[in-house]
This record gives structure tokens, sequence and C-alpha cells, in this order.
């Protein structure tokens, strides 16, 4: 607008009576430079209307950034808007609209009003695109480092797997060469679980269970296997356990040690030299909590520390609090962003509680402390070597379209005694069934032809009560609860534990009245 002109006094007065913040400019400098701070929308008045003010305006707008259409609305006269001279110079502009004079007030606030919304609305898809920008950028550099910690273990795995196929090793090669390829099949397999876990959290599909566990055992376990990485690196890794603590807690053991191992395994790896400590202890729950109790661990490390830009990043789950240490140290940036969505699903939480660059840090573990009965049996390791069992005589029908899948638990299947049939897809795995009428039928889910729980309604269907075990690699929660509505009796995740498989097909055949002969293999 101009300055001192009626027509832009009137608009002003008109505006600022609704409560609408307006600027008036004097000249096309001005307003050029009000456009690139802060304008919502642009009056331009009849006496402002010159071909340099005009071109100036149109090459302003046309620097705006992509998301940017600036509502410019022009109040002209009849004889202007019927002009050939006028409408050339107004070609330029965009997002242009054009008011008759005279303007009524209220159709004047009504355009503003529409104008001003329209801005809000262009800012809000502005900030929305940034954020899916940073977000897809973050992932992309997720995904990036996730496929390097999958192939690094996955080409150590193809790479000592052709070694081993040469032969004329010596035993003790073989048997050093074996142990590397179990490793490294053991962290992808981490990494995978670690992956399904978030994304069950995710989808709000994660399930707590609370089980009476020791706790003593639960640190010893932890720390146990934390020690081995913390002898290599020269650290002493201390534990101080306030001795009035219940010996059993009820908690979900799984989720509390998978927690643990990650922020303490952290606390190791991101420590050179010096020590871990652990410290457990309870406190009062300053928010809502059914026990009024937290269970409280503190893991202090003498590592690397981090600086206040990197620390806000610990807890997403895509990003990461420095790329150069994560390349340095491993690791994908899930622990931490899953550790602590678990931990508030224990009733407690993960976070950093101080942090000094190149001198160390601190966490703090809490979960709702439940405490147990005082004659409860302790928590059993579920995560100790299990006993091989051996079910002879039973027969199993194997449903599996993976040539290898077959191969490895026929191999186990008959290192227990256990006879073993084999189909390549639900069809066949029908057909067999019917006719051949094994103990136990093992399912995969995922199948051409016919998948498993296609094949498993269709057998149900037909009056079939043997026993049918779904096998898959999803191992999502939810997946369990699709399998048992369909007709299996049980479920199991792959890669197949051998002690949970032996365990599982026990389960069946016990009950059903078949009696098979347990012997320790």
């Amino acid at each position: 607008m101009s300055a001192g002109t009626p027509d832009a006094e009137k608009i002003e007065k008109v505006l600022k009576e609704f409560g609408i913040s307006c600027q008036v400019c004097g000249d096309i400098d001005a307003l050029t430079q009000g456009i690139r701070e802060t304008a919502a929308a642009v009056i331009v008045t009849k006496n402002a209307l010159d071909d340099h003010s005009l071109r100036a305006l149109s090459e302003t707008l046309h620097q705006q950034p992509p998301w940017s259409f600036l509502p410019i609305l022009m109040i002209l006269s009849r004889r202007d808007l019927q002009s050939p001279g006028t409408l050339d110079l107004l070609k330029p502009l965009p997002n242009l609209t054009v008011l008759e004079q005279p303007v009524l007030p209220r159709v004047l606030l009504s355009i503003v009003q529409a104008a001003l919304a329209e801005r809000k609305r262009q800012y809000e898809l502005r900030d929305s695109l940034h954020e899916a920008i940073e977000a897809n950028r973050a992932k992309s550099e997720f995904l990036a480092n996730m496929s390097h910690e999958i192939r690094t273990p996955l080409g150590v795995i193809l790479g000592f797997s052709e070694l081993l196929a040469e032969g004329g090793l010596s035993e003790e090669n073989r048997k050093a060469y074996l142990g590397i390829v179990q490793r490294n099949g053991q962290l992808l397999s981490a990494l995978v679980n670690d992956v399904l876990d978030l994304a069950k959290v995710e989808a709000g599909r994660l399930q707590i269970e609370l089980i009476e566990t020791s706790l003593d055992e639960m640190l010893s376990e932890v720390t146990s296997a934390l020690k081995i990485r913390a002898k290599d690196r020269e650290l002493r890794l201390l534990v101080e356990r306030d001795p009035s603590l219940p010996g059993l807690i009820k908690t979900d053991p799984i989720r509390l040690r998978q927690i643990l191992f990650n922020i303490i395994g952290n606390a190791v790896k991101f420590t050179p030299k010096g020590s871990v400590k652990i410290s457990v202890s309870a406190r009062e729950s300053p928010g809502e909590n059914e026990t009024g109790k937290l269970l409280v661990f503190r893991v202090t490390d003498t590592g690397i520390g981090l600086k206040p830009e990197q620390a806000s990043l610990l807890f997403q789950a895509f990003s990461q609090a420095d790329g150069s240490i994560t390349r340095r140290f491993g690791g994908t940036g899930l622990g931490l962003a899953l550790s602590q969505k678990l931990a508030r699903a224990l009733g407690g939480d993960v976070k950093l509680v101080e942090s000094h660059y190149a001198q160390g840090s601190t966490f703090e573990i809490s979960i709702a402390l439940h405490e147990a009965r005082a004659t409860a049996a302790p928590f059993t390791n579920h995560a100790s070597p299990v006993k091989d069992l051996a079910l002879r005589g039973l027969h199993v029908l194997v449903v599996d379209d993976s040539k290898d899948n077959q191969m490895l638990i026929g191999h186990l299947l008959n290192r227990a005694g256990v006879k073993t049939t084999f189909a390549e897809n639900g069809e066949e795995g029908v057909k067999k069934a019917l006719g051949l009428r094994p103990d136990v039928i093992l399912m995969d889910v995922q199948m051409p032809v016919l998948s498993g729980i296609d094949a498993t309604i269709h057998l149900r269907a037909q009056g079939c009560g043997i026993p049918i075990i779904a096998l898959t690699a999803q191992a999502l929660k939810g997946d369990r609860e699709q399998c048992l509505a369909s007709g299996f009796n049980d479920y199991l995740a792959k890669p197949v534990n051998r002690a949970e498989l032996y365990e599982t097909l026990r389960k069946m055949v016990v009950p059903s009245g078949r009696q098979p002969t347990l012997v320790s293999s």
C-alpha cells in the first residue's frame, strides 16, 4: 500500500478494528522488504500502480520459496480494469485477486481473512514438508547404517562358510570358523529382533508378561555376559546393589534383560578405558504407578560422552548421535529408542542423566517395582543352554517351500529320532497330512500354491485333528493370535531354536495320548 493516501488509511483502519496487524509501506522498497520478512498478504492500492513498482513486486514474488504463494490483493477502479495497459501490468503477478472500487469493509475483511487462512495453510504445509524431508533423510541414514550392520556379519558368515566347504582344515580351525559363523548369525538374529520389537511397540502390539524373577540372577546373567567384552577392553565392570532390595520381583524378564543388555552394553562399547558402574536401588515413583515404587538401574561410564546436540538425538529411532562415532563403534541406533519404549511399557523410563564430552555419561533405567512373594520360585534363566530332548518314533510332516529349511529342520528332528516327511507347499501338505496321518505337522505360514493358514483351515474343515505348529519368520505379536485362530495348535518363530522345537513337539504329543520316549541327545 502507499502511506498517506486515503485508501491506505481506510484499509488500515478496517483491518486494525478487527485485530489484523498491518504495515503501511510508502514505497516499493519497503514493500518488498516486508514481503521477504513476515508478510502474510499484500494489498496494493491504485496509486501504487506503476510499471516500476509492479515489475519490482513481480521479481520479489518470483524469488519466494517454491511452497510460497503470497496472496496479492489489488484494489482498482472500473476504468483501470478496462485498460489493456493495466491488465498487461498485472499479468506477471502470481496469486492475484483484483477488487473493484469502492470495496465494502465487510467484503475486504472477508477476503483478507481468507487470504490469511490460505497463507497459514501454506506455512503448515511447509513445516510438514520439512518434517517429512528430515524424517526421510534420517531413515535413509538409518537404512544405510542398517545395511552395513547386516552386510558385515552376513559377509563373515558367507566367507567362512566357503572356507568350511573347501575342506582340508585342522580340527582347531574348523571349530574356530564354526564359532565365527554362529556368533555372526546370532548378531543378525539380535538385529532382526530389535527391528521387530520396535515395530511391535510402534504398532501398540507389545505384550508384557509379569513373571516372578530373581533380581540377583538377572544381574549376574547380564553382567557375566558383558564382563567378557569389558575384559577384552581392559575395563572394570562394577555392580552395587542396595541390600534392602527384594530378592524376587515381578517383571517381564525378557524385556528387562533386553534393556539392561542394550544400555550396559552401550556403556561398555563406548568406553575405551576406565570403568562402567551399575548401581541398583529403589525409590518412590513421582508419577502414576500402581506400586508406588521404581526399581532403578544407574549406569555410569568413563566413555566418550556426548555433546548437547548429540544428546538431543539419542532416543530417536531413526537418528544417531554422530554418524562418524557410529561407524567407529558399530550399531544401528535402535537400542536406546527401543529400550526407552520397553522401559515405559514396564512402568518406568530410560533417560540420560548427564553426559560430558570425552568424560563419560550416566544413564538411568527405571521400571515399576513389583515385589514378588518370598516363597516364589526364583527366575530361571531361559537364555541358558537347554538339554536337547529326542522324541523317538514320532512322525512329523514338515511343510515348507524352502529346501534349506527342510534340510535344517529334518536334521534336527532326525537327531532326536523323529521320522520326517516333507511337502513343498500347502496343497501338497494337505494331501500328505490326510494320507499319511503323521503325529504332528510343522507348517510354514507363507508358501506358494496354498499358504500355511489356508492349508490349516482346509485340514480343519476336513475334520483333521492332527496337531499343527505354525512356522513363520514374521514373529510379530498378532501373528500368533492369527495362527491360533486359523486352527494352529502352537507357533514357532524362525530361525527355529532346537530346544524350543523339541519342547513344542513334546507338548503337542503328550496331551494327545501318545507317550514319547524322552532321551538326552
